[in-house]
């Protein structure tokens, strides 16, 4: 939450224009994932409007879920 908050004070809401608060219309994204290794922190973070991130949401679940099996299948063949 403290990145998040970093963040907006760096790069105020699109909607209202200030550094807290609610943005109407806009979540807070990050870039890269936190699954796919993404940083919590306002560098990898943008602002993007709602119906923009239910899209980019479902393909990063389907990216996750890939990841973590991938990651489960590496670990099972290394406790063989």
């Amino acid at each position: 939450m403290a990145a998040r908050r970093a963040f907006q004070r760096l790069h105020p809401c699109p909607a209202t224009g200030k550094p807290r608060g609610a943005c109407p219309g806009y979540v807070v994204d990050h870039i890269v994932p936190l699954c796919a290794g993404g940083a919590d922190d306002p560098i990898n973070m943008q602002w993007q409007e709602r119906a923009e991130s239910h899209a980019k949401g479902a393909q990063e679940g389907r990216q996750c879920r890939a990841l973590r099996d991938q990651s489960r299948r590496a670990y099972s063949s290394d406790t063989e």
